[in-house]
């Protein structure tokens, strides 16, 4: 057994490497949008892409899962014909999107109202984004299935360099406008298909199987109100914007989302270290306060990430990088929600810490449920606060989804599982938080904070940090002794 959780591990960490490279890469154009995008533009290019990870799911049509549920431990001939149904389900599914794009593409662009040159233009391309993609995620699958880490990091990773190396050549190099944007992500997107090919051309054979497809629609289509909910919570926000505000507030909110990166990365890395370890430990004795005391340490160095979001950005965004600032002026008035995103990905960070006894007990219906109520809070905090509060609704919506979907997990784990969170230290470390941040916000000048009481703020959070972990370890190990 634990020879195959060592390789979960190992895994687990490859995989990780990978997102979170992938991720800071990503980010690399967050700043280069900035000084070549006004915020309509850069609204609208993100409206655009919150569409198209709602039509990814039409067109991959839950075909993931079911690749995984009938072709695992499956001779290769098993593999094939699975294989084979999935990834002509989403061609097929994939050609009658780029058809329709294509010919309705007049009414499409009316409709959406984007901000941008050569509107056309750019939603017949996308939709090529969205059909690439879909024909991906097989052929990615069958990577995973079969342990080829290295061969996955790797792909994955190449497309995101040639993506961002194509934006800088088109936005910097030859001062293209925004649909160049929508013309580097179609040409990565057709590069990672061609990376794909040879396990296309190894797998596929021209057959649908009826019974087979029916055996794949039973289980993928179930999912995909699931997929749907998972994406209402991560960027759901993106469209009600465009409804119930602007372009531009899209395009301020969509930068400074981003920015709150630094979080996410430790959130990632948490998850991916996490699972496999709590995996080798969660049916030992003494794991409910080993996984207790982490939480603890979770939320401490969780609070000092955060503290250096909360009082350090509007230096970051100020950074002067060959002569101009990191960020373009233009969407500094969004800084203030960084630290509230980040506020939101920290209790995010308390799900995968409720997973002990969802993997226990085998209630994985229970995280479809949290994240449909999560979603379900991110959607009406929305739509009741964007006409009131603006784009500044949209990160407090997010807040409110991700601390829904850990108390619903929590609420329903607890009594299976019982894990001993120290409530009072958690209670206390996120209490000294917030009383941070209020004093920062009502007692102090406007940003950029002062670096003082940057130094100030984190003694006063890494003191008392250190007193609840003296006590608790030291409660810890006389748990263990006795």
């Amino acid at each position: 057994m634990l020879h195959y959780l060592k390789e979960l591990g190992k895994d687990t960490i490859v995989y990780g490497l990978s997102i979170v490279i992938g991720r800071f890469l990503t980010f690399l154009l967050t700043p280069l949008y900035t000084h070549y995008l006004t915020p309509s533009e850069l609204g609208g290019i993100a409206f655009l892409y919150s569409l198209l990870a709602f039509l990814n799911i039409f067109l991959t049509l839950g075909m993931e899962s079911a690749f995984f549920r009938y072709a695992a431990n499956q001779p290769l001939d098993r593999e094939k014909e699975v294989f084979s149904n999935g990834w002509l389900t989403s061609l097929v599914a994939a050609a009658i999107a780029i058809a329709i794009v294509w010919i309705f593409a007049s009414p499409v662009v009316n409709w959406l109202a984007l901000p941008l040159p050569n509107a056309s233009l750019i939603v017949r391309l996308s939709v090529w984004i969205a059909a690439f993609d879909s024909l991906l995620i097989l052929p990615f699958a069958h990577l995973r299935l079969h342990r080829k880490t290295i061969r996955f990091s790797l792909a994955k990773t190449a497309i995101i360099v040639v993506n961002v190396a194509l934006n800088v050549w088109f936005l910097v190099g030859l001062h293209k406008t925004a649909e160049w944007i929508i013309i580097a992500n179609v040409i990565s997107s057709g590069f990672g298909f061609l990376l794909v090919l040879p396990i296309v051309a190894k797998l596929l054979h021209f057959h649908f199987s009826p019974p087979m497809l029916r055996t794949l629609f039973r289980f993928a289509l179930p999912t995909i109100p699931a997929a749907i909910g998972a994406i209402f919570l991560h960027i759901g926000d993106r469209p009600l914007l465009k409804i119930f505000a602007s372009d531009a507030a899209i395009g301020i909110y969509q930068a400074n989302y981003r920015l709150a990166i630094p979080m996410l990365l430790f959130i990632s890395m948490f998850e991916y270290a996490w699972k496999p370890f709590f995996l080798r430990h969660y049916e030992k004795e003494h794991a409910p306060q080993l996984f207790a005391h982490i939480s603890l340490l979770f939320t401490t160095f969780g609070g000092f990430l955060f503290l250096l979001l909360l009082l350090g950005i509007d230096f970051v965004v100020r950074l002067p990088v060959f002569n101009v600032a990191l960020i373009d002026p233009r969407y500094w008035e969004g800084t203030h929600i960084v630290p509230i995103v980040a506020a939101g990905y920290l209790l995010y960070g308390f799900t995968p810490l409720l997973l002990p006894g969802v993997y226990r007990y085998n209630k994985t219906s229970w995280l479809a449920s949290a994240t449909g109520f999560a979603a379900l809070t991110n959607v009406v905090c929305n739509v009741l606060l964007i006409p009131l509060l603006g784009y500044t609704a949209a990160a407090w919506a997010t807040v409110a989804a991700y601390l829904t979907q850990s108390a619903y997990l929590y609420y329903k784990i607890q009594p299976l599982y019982p894990i001993p969170f120290p409530r009072l230290a958690l209670g206390l470390q996120l209490g000294m938080l917030g009383l941070l941040w209020l004093v920062s916000a009502l007692w102090l000048q406007p940003p950029p904070y002062p670096i003082v009481w940057l130094i100030i703020a984190i003694c006063i959070f890494a003191l008392l940090s250190a007193l609840l972990l003296v006590s608790r370890y030291r409660h810890f190990h006389h748990r263990l002794r006795y």
